[in-house]
């Protein structure tokens, strides 16, 4: 993040919940610092890009939108290569999740509500770009009314961009075991809150119907481990939070009342991180972009 003296105007709103909704995952604890490893492997095999729509990254006074935004960090990342005369703002449902009101830069404004919740009035028809990223499947069934909030905060020629992980595709023949199970635990807790197959992919209609054009589907191969290639680093960046991940699906798991056989779960963020870096694995990402009419 860059931080300027820059002045910008930001919308009126501060409402923020008195507690947290209910968050998908049991324990919150590590939450944080897990989202934040894993925008560190998602922007590195996403090969260091972080916008898929096609806007002018030069463009003066643009207003930004990350929905499910957890402590900021892709809009940070987002302020390194946009000017400092834009505004960004960051909505999550945790408020825990957002950074306090002293740490935020001037042109920074965090709101804590649901994406089921239309945006504020002076944020409706607001944003040049709106970003959703690893959030759908927490609004399983309710995908329309999501999408057409976001949409509702579009400004005419804005871009709506959702990166969403293909999740619910078999598994690969010669996948390593300890990547496998890895998939196994997330396929089983996503279908236990009623994802369907082939999610995210269907998406895009919903984006249609909700009104935007352009709407395009990009598949992204995300390797992981030995795949990577022979940077150690970055195999180990590329494995390193899906351990934490792993705890986080378990307690998750645990929250709605899934049970998986011990021969999945016993010791998998060691197994998982074994055979990635062993063997390697990949996983892919569905990255969607629509533009809403001018």
């Amino acid at each position: 993040m860059t931080t300027t003296d820059t002045t910008t105007a930001l919308p009126s709103s501060t409402g923020r919940q008195e507690e947290d909704a209910e968050y998908l995952f049991g324990d919150t604890g590590n939450e944080v610092g897990r989202l934040q490893r894993q925008h560190k492997w998602l922007v590195a095999t996403l090969g260091g890009k972080v916008f898929f729509a096609p806007v002018d990254t030069d463009r003066e006074g643009m207003k930004v939108l990350d929905m499910a935004c957890a402590d900021g960090t892709l809009l940070r990342e987002m302020a390194t290569r946009l000017p400092p005369s834009t505004t960004f703002v960051g909505v999550d449902l945790m408020e825990s999740f957002l950074p306090k009101a002293a740490e935020t830069p001037s042109n920074f404004l965090y709101l804590a509500q649901d994406v089921l919740t239309p945006l504020p009035a002076d944020l409706q028809g607001a944003f040049d770009l709106a970003n959703v990223r690893l959030m759908f499947a927490g609004v399983v069934g309710r995908e329309d009314r999501a999408v057409q909030n976001l949409v509702d905060g579009l400004a005419p020629g804005g871009w709506l961009q959702v990166t969403e992980m293909l999740v619910m595709a078999p598994a690969a023949k010669d996948e390593p075991e300890g990547v496998r199970d890895f998939k196994v635990l997330l396929q089983t807790m996503l279908r236990g809150i009623g994802v369907a197959e082939g999610f995210p992919l269907g998406l895009e209609d919903t984006m249609t119907e909700a009104g935007l054009e352009d709407v395009r589907v990009e598949i992204v191969d995300a390797p992981i481990g030995r795949s990577v290639g022979g940077d150690r680093a970055a195999q180990m960046l590329s494995v390193g939070h899906f351990k934490l991940t792993v705890q986080a699906l378990v307690a998750g798991c645990e929250k709605i009342g899934v049970k998986l056989p011990a021969s999945v779960t016993d010791n998998l963020e060691e197994r998982f991180a074994r055979d990635a870096l062993e063997h390697g694995g990949k996983f892919q990402m569905v990255v969607l972009t629509g533009r809403k009419p001018l």
